[in-house]
């Protein structure tokens, strides 16, 4: 891990992110042989058969960081989780910014039938259900036949009432935005878990919302946690999530201070476009710099990043996931 955190820092330093303003490219010349037979005959050691070529370091330096990685989705964290997590009374899975929980712990539900699954999201807007409750191309998510309590104005009336009525009785939303008073003192629904066999997830898991599932991965004593993170350019440079950045990646000041700058898009736009991921130079500070953040994370709960897919090919999307186990 710290031999990792070494070299992303390294790359972070070398290409102006610490400082503010990134660098998208690093081309270099080298005098290479574009033709076999210049390996080995002498006529051919020549131009044109040699001759300068432009190599783009910045590539080299991401693709050598990027392969240290292991590589998941969700669909594989579903599938390990179908594995590990033991079906019994004793086992507690949570999900953070859960929605409806029909693509992560609303599914286990169903396959762990005796465990206590318990969904946590803050309230969101919709103008109608979404489409995936009713079917999806996913393998690993829940779908559901009868869903009347879908026209609920009251959102846990609407999202138990959606898993009762399709026969599923172990699963309990409960409407409440994670922050960080509720280190100190936890909502009654996290209480009373002492002796439990508790797995946190959180998918696509937004700003500081990771962070503080770590910290409940110790403060819970869970068992397991796993959690991608997603819209870190909306982070406040006065979050506590990047104390925890700058103590674990060895930041200065002002080191800090330019990493939040070349991460935070001021931008007030829906969808983040800092970097664009059609662009490979911009592609690999973006991922660069979110797997900075997501290696801090990893340190502090003494877990480990791996590389996730990001179909969207945004920056404001999930890139890495961080799990930990007891």
């Amino acid at each position: 891990m710290n031999d990792l955190i070494g070299g992303v820092v390294e790359y972070l330093r070398r290409y102006k992110v610490l400082g503010g303003n990134p660098i998208f490219r690093d081309v270099k010349t080298n005098y290479e042989c574009v033709d076999p037979r210049g390996e080995w005959d002498g006529y051919y050691m020549q131009p044109p058969f040699w001759k300068n070529v432009e190599v783009d370091v910045h590539e080299g330096s991401f693709n050598e960081i990027s392969s240290q990685l292991r590589k998941t989705n969700l669909e594989k964290v579903q599938e390990k989780a179908l594995i590990e997590i033991p079906d019994s009374r004793n086992a507690v899975i949570i999900e953070f910014g859960s929605s409806y929980g029909n693509f992560g712990a609303g599914y286990l539900a169903v396959r762990k039938p005796k465990a206590n699954v318990i969904l946590i999201s803050r309230k969101w807007e919709e103008t109608k259900p979404p489409e995936s409750l009713f079917h999806t191309y996913e393998r690993h998510a829940q779908t559901f036949t009868r869903t009347s309590s879908l026209w609920e104005p009251n959102l846990e009336r609407r999202v138990n009432g959606l898993y009762r009525e399709n026969g599923i009785g172990n699963v309990t939303f409960y409407e409440h935005e994670i922050k960080i008073e509720d280190m100190s003192r936890p909502p009654h629904f996290l209480q009373n878990l002492d002796g439990k066999k508790i797995y946190l997830f959180s998918h696509k898991s937004p700003k500081t919302l990771p962070f503080l599932v770590g910290k409940l991965y110790s403060l819970l004593n869970a068992r397991y946690m796993c959690v991608s993170l997603s819209a870190q350019e909306r982070v406040a440079p006065e979050e506590f999530s990047w104390k925890i950045v700058q103590k674990n990646l060895g930041l200065t000041e002002k080191e800090l201070k330019g990493y939040i700058k070349s991460a935070l898009d001021p931008r007030e736009a829906e969808l983040c476009d800092k970097y664009d991921y059609n662009d490979p130079g911009q592609m690999r500070i973006g991922v660069m710099v979110k797997l900075g953040i997501a290696l801090a994370l990893a340190k502090e709960v003494k877990g480990n990043v791996l590389s996730g897919t990001n179909p969207e090919n945004r920056y404001n999307k999930a890139d890495h996931y961080v799990e930990a186990r007891r």
